[in-house]
């Protein structure tokens, strides 16, 4: 049987983790998503390498990260491991039982010789699993059996398992079997004899798996043997146990499809656990579920079922049998971390009995409340307080093996000493009664919280004839998040937990048609659950989630002395649950539904109104666009003003003013059928300027223009007078047309000009411009674009100037000269007889004098000669710096060859950095 342990590893005190069992059950969605994605492709994986033999036996593949680095050997560290098991073997005197445990497996075919030819070939994909030896001499079968470390690691470089995919968290299968084994009547328990030893692992994963003993023990001959089965103590073996499972029941015939289906539900790893609700389905389903596991080479055994009440059939009926596929009948059995009693049918909690030691801190804390292994939430409102204590400790900033104050340690004392009080729980394994049908099955899940906890508990109304009995079935506590929340807040929470974890019981039970109820005594979180507001960011995503599990019509109200609940989010001593009604849930539920308290609140609306979604009101003022629509077609000044001498064609056209076809574009020599005349775009222009103008100067400001001499054409079009008028050249030369400093057009204008003469400068640009128009502020109206021209600032841009770092403080201390010295080689240089000689070049980091020796080779000797001749010349430098030569490309591989650890030793004999 796997036995589960409690005992959780603490080494990096990684609290999320340690508790990700408080989860199950009530997983985020998201999380549960980005969860299944990952495991489909392991299984994915697992389907296209899984093969099956002759015999029936499965072989899989491992499953590997497709991005994990390879794995070093680490035969080395298996040699000292292998050493150090066979010292403490020899020491209890153990160590020919654990040989002949190995050899049985040679004689079974579980594992295999490496053969001589194969040790060594296969560099890089090689891997050896160090073990140690458990003992357990009270065990009449197997007192003592080897453990593989596949978590071993050479250095920094990644374990085995690192290396593999872990495969679904089979920890979340247990709520869901344990509540199928609560559901019927005869409780039925079994497990797979060596489960993992009848999977064959493909040829080409067996390398990785290899361990070291020995071929003989006097004489310490090592032999090298490797794994021919899924071996336990690699990560990835439960995930490849159960998909091997799954896929054998999914194929068996179609008479033997329902039992196979029962069987894939109950088995957790090796473990088959269910219920039934008669002998005659107990014997069908031993008969049919062994026979569907013996085609597979796996032996299902140890078979253990409750007492049948009128029948005298259960374990203690087979005592008498001389048969391996049946248990030796004890009181209490193991059942996925729970104590079950046989005879009474009923479930219990397995409780530490450790001691504490004089020195409490937060790593202990944590252990020991780990060792309390209590998937479904039995005691939960107990187990909180150890926990709330440990929030507390972590808020105080206390070291993980410091002693926490002593108020937390003496609290935590009172709690440990009184957890004995939980051995007296005895909860009814059977919890559904004998119909199960819609009319006499409720669910009833309860809600609340506190400053310190929000929790949530679904218990089943059993009603059968009249007589009502009331089961506990599930339950979860949480510690209040560190952040503050308010406590309205914190019982939505609770009302989420509660609606998660009523649907993960509903699902494992195949009930959806029971009818449900959910309860809270927070009127403020019912508001928000009932009503269709629109609320906040985090009550609107929960309370979406809540009504996306459940119906508004499902959640009724319930004063708080009357709510379960209240015992979990706020914890309670061992003594107090075992005394509490916690068990059997409220009074008031085993009466008829006409006499449960109202389910009418008076709501609180100012604090309901609290969460209401804040919007924005906004009130559109519509006005006239800044720019006019003929300047928004294009962002260029011809083109919008060739659209705008069209539109003027158009209008002129309808309205039969202008009927000279010269004018109008038709018949003109050398100008195609309708092309714009240059007299329509001189027109168009005047209009434009005109339009301009009445936008820019008003009436109301005339004053812009007061200061110039001015005057209007026969257009109306306003002109500046310049000294200039009587050159002969063109009038808009010596009238420029006056225009305001910031219209659109004007933009446009000053870009066309800007672009058709080069990005010239602005006094360039000046010029150009003045030859047709007077630009008010023109200077600072060119400047200003010229400013954001997109080439202009490319080509005017300056590079970033970095500052110059202070020298460092061994080039401006006060020192000797060549007290701190560079040292740095130069050549080949070629001698009169061709040979090549390299300069030794020491410059003082200070003073920038320059000592020079010549070397005959690069050697280390030749170096350190050099610098020995420096030093008796100069003196002996306190700082020596150096690049070690790898300043030089083509000479690289020579100035490898340079012994610099031996020249650094060589230095610091001489006191030199």
């Amino acid at each position: 049987m796997l036995t589960l342990s409690s005992a959780l590893m603490c080494y990096q005190a990684s609290v999320s983790e340690l508790w990700s069992l408080e989860t199950i059950g009530i997983m985020d969605s998201a999380e549960v998503k980005c969860k299944e994605e990952r495991e489909r492709e392991t299984q994915q994986h697992f389907q296209n390498t899984v093969s099956r033999g002759g015999d029936g036996r499965y072989t899989v593949k491992l499953p590997w990260i497709s991005t994990a680095p390879p794995i070093p050997s680490n035969r080395q560290i298996a040699m000292k491991r292998l050493e150090s098991t066979t010292r403490k073997l020899a020491a209890v005197g153990m160590i020919n039982t654990y040989d002949q445990m190995f050899s049985d497996w040679l004689a079974e075919g579980i594992i295999e010789v490496v053969d001589q030819i194969d040790i060594g070939s296969e560099v890089g994909r090689v891997h050896y699993l160090p073990h140690h030896a458990v003992i357990k001499p009270q065990s009449l079968t197997t007192p003592v059996r080897p453990v593989f470390d596949a978590s071993c690691k050479v250095s920094r470089n990644p374990s085995l398992n690192d290396c593999l995919e872990k495969g679904p968290n089979l920890l979340e299968l247990i709520p869901s079997i344990l509540l199928r084994f609560r559901e019927k009547k005869i409780g039925v328990i079994a497990d797979i004899r060596k489960a993992f030893e009848m999977i064959y692992v493909s040829p080409s994963d067996r390398n990785y798996l290899r361990f070291l003993w020995w071929e003989d023990i006097e004489q310490k001959i090592v032999q090298e043997l490797r794994h021919k089965r899924v071996v336990f103590g690699v990560n990835c073996s439960p995930f490849l146990l159960g998909a091997v499972i799954e896929k054998h029941c999914k194929d068996v015939a179609p008479e033997d499809a329902e039992i196979a289906a029962i069987l894939l539900k109950s088995m957790y790893v090796d473990n088959s656990v269910m219920s039934v609700d008669s002998v005659q389905d107990l014997e069908e389903y031993r008969e049919k579920s062994t026979s569907i596991l013996a085609s597979a080479m796996m032996e299902l055994r140890q078979w253990e079922w409750s007492t049948v009440e009128g029948t005298g059939i259960g374990t203690t009926t087979v005592c008498g049998l001389v048969h391996d596929s049946v248990a030796i009948p004890q009181e209490l059995t193991g059942v996925l971390g729970l104590k079950w009693n046989k005879i009474q049918d009923c479930l219990g909690v397995d409780i530490p009995s450790d001691e504490v030691p004089e020195k409490v801190t937060k790593r202990l804390v944590l252990s020991l409340v780990q060792k309390f292994f209590d998937p479904m939430g039995y005691l939960c409102p107990t187990t909180l307080v150890p926990k709330l204590l440990l929030q507390a400790a972590c808020g105080k900033n206390i070291g993980w093996d410091s002693e926490v104050e002593e108020n937390l340690s003496k609290e935590f004392r009172i709690w440990w000493n009184d957890s004995p009080q939980l051995k007296k729980i005895h909860i009814p394994r059977h919890a559904f009664g004998n119909s199960r049908t819609a009319e006499n099955l409720q669910f009833h899940t309860f809600c609340d919280a506190s400053s310190k906890a929000y929790a949530a508990v679904v218990f089943v109304r059993v009603d059968e004839g009249g007589v009502v009995r009331v089961h506990l079935l599930q339950a979860k506590a949480r510690v209040s998040p560190l952040k503050k929340i308010t406590i309205p807040r914190l019982e939505l929470l609770g009302c989420l937990i509660g609606s998660r974890l009523r649907s993960s019981v509903i699902k494992a039970l195949s009930m959806e048609n029971i009818e449900s109820y959910f309860c809270s005594d927070s009127s403020t979180a019912l508001a928000w659950i009932r009503r269709n507001d629109e609320w906040g960011t985090f009550v609107g995503n929960r309370v979406k989630e809540i009504c996306s599990l459940t119906s508004q019509s499902q959640w009724r109200f319930v004063p708080g002395v009357m709510n379960p609940a209240d015992l979990p989010s706020r914890g309670c001593t061992p003594s107090q649950l075992v005394k509490s009604r916690w068990w059997e849930g409220p009074e008031w539920l085993t009466k008829p539904q006409h006499e449960w308290p109202s389910p009418q609140v008076e709501y609180d609306e100012e604090e309901v109104r609290r969460e209401v979604k804040k919007c924005v009101t906004t009130r559109m003022q519509v006005g006239e666009a800044e720019i006019p629509w003929y300047l928004t077609r294009y962002s260029s000044y011809t083109s919008n003003l060739r659209l705008f001498a069209w539109v003027i064609r158009f209008v002129d056209k309808c309205r039969k003013r202008h009927q000279d076809q010269e004018v109008s574009g038709f018949h003109r020599a050398g100008v195609k059928k309708w092309d714009l005349s240059q007299k329509e775009v001189d027109r168009a222009e005047r209009k434009w300027f005109l339009r301009t103008q009445q936008d820019a100067f008003s009436k109301e400001k005339s004053a812009v223009i007061a200061g110039l001499k001015t005057e209007k054409d026969e257009d109306g079009v306003i002109r500046v007078k310049t000294k200039l008028l009587f050159r002969q050249d063109t009038e808009y030369f010596r009238r420029p047309v006056l225009l305001p400093n910031s219209h659109p057009l004007v933009e446009q204008l000053i870009a066309e000009v800007h672009r058709s003469n080069g990005h010239g400068g602005a006094q360039f640009l000046m010029g150009r411009l003045r030859e047709k128009c007077w630009i008010i502020q023109g200077r600072r109206a060119v400047r200003s674009f010229i400013s954001k021209c997109v080439v202009c600032r490319r080509y005017m841009s300056k590079s970033y100037i970095v500052q110059p770092a202070p020298l460092p403080e061994n080039r401006v201390k006060t020192a000797a000269v060549f007290q701190v010295v560079g040292i740095d080689l130069a050549g080949p240089m070629y001698l009169e007889d061709q040979s090549k000689t390299w300069m030794v070049i020491f410059t003082c980091a200070i003073y920038r004098c320059i000592h020079l020796e010549l070397v005959d080779s690069l050697s280390t000797e030749a170096f350190l000669l050099a610098l020995s001749r420096f030093i008796s010349r100069r003196g002996r430098p306190s700082t020596i710096y150096s690049d070690n030569g790898t300043n030089f490309v083509g000479a690289d591989h020579i100035m490898k060859n340079m012994d610099w650890d031996r020249i650094t030793a060589r230095t610091r004999v001489q006191r030199i950095q």
